[in-house]
């Protein structure tokens, strides 16, 4: 074979290798698919997950001219109430709701308190309204409409009772809430010149009274009354610039005004509605409605403790005054009644103060409410 013919052969042996190859690596000409890009590792630069944003926290500053138990601690119902009420509060929101209790009315009085968080510059008051922030809150304050505060506490009914729903009713008129109202107090008379049984008997006694129009028109009739406020009471009556106070008897010991009086009558005249918790709309609407339900379920749930204190801590603490060297008088029934007489002679002073109907619908109430 010549080398002509033998390099043919070979060019044409090349061609159909060259043929086949290109068949298996293509398959009919189509180019190979390309392989996936590998992602680029993460790197220090790449931003990071977004926080979970942090539960929100409201602090509620509560003015009260109630007592420190830290500093007060024997039979104050009251200081025992709201020291446990914090606390539940705390537990109920997680602590997202901080209360922060201004006692002893560094904050100022019960009238004061209640404008400040009608204005929303307090959080809460708890106290009493008085009847110069609304005519309509004198009612409270009308001598002899309870005879005990286990009576009180069945016209409350939980917060359920009529007593409370007109009450809630009228703070609402203010543009506050009423979370809940305790059983309070009853009150009687101290005094360091002498035995009280009739209402002749405090003439010529300077007496001290908060400010309440009816409360001082009741004591008008009898003698002459000076209002003090509550941080002003025991040096006032140990200058003499008062000489008696109209004053439930446990605050004798809780305030230490058993030491500067010698005398105590258990007039029972008055119950004080002074254990209502006030809040301020801006406050009370800045929650979320579940915060709303654990702060009302933690007042509703710790206000009995203020009032069955109270009850417990008023059948003891006459024991505990007479071991002090208080004289303790308790009226008969017949000595009350003239306190109840001369109450009932002024009822036409109650009415110009309150409203005639307002009155005659709150009385109507009281007795339904027994």
């Amino acid at each position: 074979m010549n080398k002509k013919r033998t390099r043919l052969i070979l060019a044409v042996v090349l061609c159909i290798a060259l043929a086949f190859s290109l068949a298996a690596c293509g398959g009919n000409n189509a180019p190979a698919p390309a392989p996936e890009p590998t992602p680029a590792p993460a790197t220090s630069s790449d931003p990071a997950p977004e926080p979970a944003a942090p539960a929100e926290k409201h602090t509620w500053n509560v003015g009260t001219i109630g007592t420190d138990p830290a500093v007060m601690p024997d039979l104050n119902s009251q200081g025992e109430w709201l020291e446990a009420l914090r606390a539940r509060v705390d537990e109920y929101t997680n602590g997202q709701v901080e209360i922060v209790i201004h006692y002893s009315g560094v904050l100022g009085g019960q009238p004061q308190l209640f404008e400040q968080c009608e204005m929303g510059e307090l959080e809460v008051f708890q106290g009493q309204p008085m009847s110069s922030n609304d005519a309509r809150f004198a009612c409270w304050n009308i001598p002899f409409q309870f005879d005990s505060l286990e009576q009180v506490d069945k016209a409350i009914d939980n917060n359920n009772g009529e007593l409370f729903k007109m009450s809630e009713g009228w703070i609402a008129e203010h543009g506050m809430h009423l979370l809940c109202m305790g059983g309070g107090f009853m009150r009687g008379y101290a005094n360091s010149k002498r035995e009280v049984i009739l209402p002749e008997d405090v003439k010529g006694i300077k007496t001290r009274v908060y400010e309440d129009a009816l409360v001082r028109t009741f004591w008008d009739g009898l003698t002459q009354t000076q209002i003090l406020p509550v941080p002003d009471i025991y040096s006032g009556l140990q200058t003499g610039t008062v000489d008696g106070l109209e004053m439930f008897a446990t605050n004798l010991i809780v305030n230490k005004y058993d030491e500067v009086v010698k005398y105590y009558t258990d007039i029972d005249w008055q119950w004080v509605n002074s254990q209502m918790i006030i809040v301020s709309d801006k406050a009370w609407t800045a929650l979320s409605p579940e915060l709303q339900e654990a702060v009302q379920r933690a007042c509703v749930e710790t206000v009995r403790i203020q009032t069955e204190n109270q009850i417990k801590y008023t059948n003891e603490c006459f024991a505990i005054l007479e071991s002090r060297g208080i004289q303790i008088t308790k009226l008969t029934p017949e000595q009350k009644q003239a306190w109840i007489d001369y109450a009932d002679s002024q009822t036409d002073l109650y009415k110009d103060i309150i409203g005639a109907d307002v009155y005659d619908a709150y009385m109507a109430m009281i007795e339904r409410s027994k």
